[in-house]
């Protein structure tokens, strides 16, 4: 978010500390809310990951009890498949809609600020 600045309505424009002040609270204030969206987000995949999934081993066990457990495990790979592929669809449905909100908000309240460029 640092590229981006306040807009600025017409007549402000020589208001300056005061709207810098109000520019700083607005963006502050978003910049919290989206720390606690995405700190609540990470949170619940974690917990979601600690819950349901395991790390895969890199290293593939081929004893004869692991060969005699393949139906078992099929099965429940297509279990894991389908909790896994909600848990996506979930998680797309939640970041997609908090990214309408923030473009939202970029788009009522922001500008891309210009880079100066340096001579």
């Amino acid at each position: 978010m640092s590229d981006y600045k306040l807009k600025t309505p017409k007549g402000f424009e020589k208001v300056g500390e005061a709207y810098q002040k109000i520019e700083d609270a607005v963006v502050g204030t978003y910049q919290k809310i989206e720390d606690g969206v995405v700190g609540t987000y990470q949170k619940i995949e974690d917990k979601f990951v600690d819950t349901f999934l395991d790390r895969e081993d890199s290293a593939e066990n081929t004893t004869e009890e692991n060969q005699s457990d393949s139906k078992a495990k099929n099965a429940f790979e297509k279990i894991e498949d389908a909790v896994v592929g909600t848990y996506e669809k979930i998680e797309d449905t939640v970041v997609g809609a908090y990214q309408k909100i923030e473009d939202k908000f970029v788009d009522t309240f922001l500008e891309k600020e210009e880079l100066k460029s340096e001579e």
